[in-house]
């Protein structure tokens, strides 16, 4: 019986109430669970605590909730569940029957659904109409039409249709765009900071913030949500209190058999092939508002295309990240926090709403805000984050090649660029490319690209072992360029766009904008000027510029020198800045002649479209490591101006709180 309800994507749904006295508990299941070994409540021991997960913590102050959760499978040690929990809130006076049992001015229930594949965002969509419908019939002893709900969504998805098939809705109603528009650039950062195999934890209420952050960027890896969550939730745990079975390595079982063999060849059609990834040629013609682009599109995509047309087993994607005690929980229950502390647990992604999550500090390396977006480092043994925050950072080509889809989900175009399809393509090439270069030997300047700190740990990781004992000899794999696909020389714009990501969507920036608003008050008159001229130069900073990049180095030159010629920005005893400090550093910057730059091959190529007058200075040419170097002087330079503005400017360079 258990074997053929396995074979469906959508396994059990299933209601739970919270009673005052007795806590959270399932009132009705559908199928039954007819495990072995079920307690008398008919609840699996290993899925004892699941009625936690379906009524989060903090829940009581909200009216709804969505809560994603994964679970081991009861029979199979080497597969995961997945859990889509829609919990509701009602008062009294709303219901139309009112049992003996209701003593309370409000009702808390979660209509809840288990399934063998990963299909959050489509079934919450489900999910949520249904709990909509359950609850405004006012009767909660009418459970026929979760009985139908159940019946009903797996006909849809076993019809045999490919178009309704459970693995084509794997990143439906997931909201990608909406992500991308809050995180920005930190999405890249907790994008390579999973690849590391770290302990992480997201914080937040309500959860679905949080559930919908995590499973959004796991969309973004290749093939991950397809053929990498097995074993998400599976873990063999050396405490027998522990709420997780024991798995035997030796123990085979077929009870998703379909699952795994009936789905492939609609894997392939609807996932695996990239034939029907979308258009990469540049538009005709942009949309009335859209600005010049800042680089060729046309060498753009050439230089991605090869990377998004290899086929996912070309390189023996995906990349196995959860496994072998690396375990991904979308949101974890208190009861499974002594889970986590368990010594076959060796890393973790998971949610939480319990402030205890928060206080343990031993539990994390990351702590991430997701209200906020603060991306808090923590190091449990020694306290000491700068290693983690190095590794963290993102290259001058990893802040270009998320400049440039942050511009586009802004102002998507009227053919796919922008779309979520169209960013999960971008990052498919860049995880190919990130591979491709893996593969080269240490010192290599192309694993530089990728941030070379970044790449060492990376390589070390179990991921990367498991990913690279699988041993590439395609050729096709191997004939990509390795390097980094928007690889090319600096510039004046790439000093502007580490500024404003570093600063301008920042704690720190978001100080220095504050401080520059209220210089009048906390100064004074005198300074008026002072401050109108770095107001200019802080929107020149953090805009689209449509100036020549010689313009931006003389307009930056002169507004550095009359912000420094303010002396009223300095207490008497204090040295005022000599002018040519920053200056000097904006003028070993090369110049070229012109603001577009073709990206091909990894190279950087110079389009000659516009003669410009060379500058009368003779400037000394630098070294990719000078103008990193010159970037954060000048970065730190603007907090220093910040300071000086607001004296109780909280800008500690070697705290915890990692803002980037």
């Amino acid at each position: 019986m258990e074997t053929e309800l396995n074979n469906r994507p959508l396994l059990h749904i299933f209601l739970v109430n919270f009673h005052h006295k007795k806590g959270s508990q399932i009132e009705f299941v559908y199928p039954p669970f007819e495990f072995t070994g079920s307690s008398s409540e008919n609840v699996p021991s290993t899925w004892k605590y699941l009625p936690t997960f379906c009524l989060p913590d903090g829940a009581h102050n909200v009216s709804n909730d969505t809560v994603f959760f994964t679970l081991p499978d009861v029979l199979n040690p080497k597969k995961s569940v997945f859990g889509v929990a829609c919990y509701r809130q009602i008062a009294v006076e709303d219901l139309k029957v009112v049992t003996e049992d209701i003593t309370r001015s409000s009702v808390q229930k979660s209509v809840c659904a288990l399934l063998s594949l990963p299909i959050y965002g489509y079934i919450e969509v489900k999910l949520s109409l249904i709990a909509d419908a359950f609850f405004n019939g006012g009767d909660f002893a009418n459970i026929d039409i979760l009985i139908k709900a159940y019946d009903q969504l797996n006909s849809v998805m076993m019809n045999g249709d490919p178009i309704e098939s459970p693995l084509r809705h794997l990143h439906v109603g997931l909201n990608l765009r909406d992500l991308f528009l809050k995180w920005r650039h930190k999405l890249l950062i907790l994008f390579k900071l999973f690849l590391l195999q770290k302990r992480v934890i997201f914080f937040g209420s309500p959860v679905r913030s949080t559930c919908s952050t995590i499973i959004g960027i796991m969309s973004l890896y290749p093939e991950l949500m397809a053929q990498g969550f097995d074993e998400v939730f599976c873990v063999k745990t050396s405490r027998a209190m522990s709420p997780m079975t024991v798995p035997n390595d030796d123990e085979k079982s077929e009870v998703h058999e379909k699952t795994v063999h009936d789905f492939e060849s609609e894997r392939k059609t609807s996932l695996g092939s990239n034939n029907n990834k979308a258009d990469m040629k540049n538009e005709a013609q942009e949309p009335p508002h859209s600005l010049q682009r800042e680089t060729s599109m046309d060498a753009l995509y050439s230089t991605m295309a090869p990377y998004c047309s290899i086929r996912p087993d070309k390189w023996c994607g995906p990349i196995p990240i959860y496994r072998n005690g690396n375990l991904l929980c979308p949101y974890l229950s208190l009861p499974y926090m002594d889970l986590l502390q368990d010594p076959s647990v060796h890393s973790y992604v998971i949610g939480a709403s319990n402030i205890l999550f928060k206080q343990k500090r031993q539990l994390a390396d990351v702590f991430v805000e997701t209200e906020t977006g603060k991306i808090e480092l923590n190091d449990p043994n020694s306290g000491d984050v700068m290693e983690l925050r190095k590794l963290l950072e993102l290259s001058t080509e990893d802040r270009r090649f998320i400049d440039h889809l942050v511009k586009h989900v802004q102002n998507p175009k009227e053919g796919a660029e922008g779309s979520e399809n169209w960013i999960r393509e971008q990052f498919y090439g860049y995880t190919v490319a990130l591979l491709r270069t893996s593969l080269c030997t240490g010192g290599s300047k192309e694993l530089d690209q990728f941030n070379g700190h970044f790449m060492t740990i990376f390589r070390r990781t179990d991921a990367y072992d498991d990913w690279s004992s699988a041993r590439i000899d395609t050729d096709e794999f191997k004939a990509l360029p390795p390097g980094h696909p928007f690889a090319g020389n600096l510039s004046v714009a790439d000093m502007k766009l580490r500024i404003a990501q570093s600063m301008h969507n920042t704690e720190s920036g978001r100080k220095i904008n504050q401080a520059v608003n209220q210089t009048s008050k906390v100064v004074g008159g005198a300074i008026s000027t002072a401050k109108s001229t770095f107001t200019s130069w802080w929107s020149s900073i953090t805009t689209t510029q449509t100036g020549t990049p010689a313009d931006d180095h003389h307009e930056m030159s002169r507004n550095v020198a009359e912000i420094e010629s303010k002396g009223t920005f300095y207490e008497e005893n204090e040295e005022i800045p000599k002018r040519g400090r920053i200056e000097s550093c904006v003028e070993a910057i090369p110049i070229n002649d012109s603001q577009n730059r073709d990206v091909t091959d990894g190279e950087s190529k110079v389009n000659n479209n516009k003669k410009q007058e060379q500058p009368t200075r003779r400037r000394k040419e630098s070294t990719k490591e000078e103008l990193e170097e010159i970037i954060q002087k000048t970065a730190d330079k603007l907090i220093e101006y910040a300071k000086e503005v607001d004296p109780g400017f909280p800008e500690n360079r070697k705290g915890k709180v990692f803002t980037v």
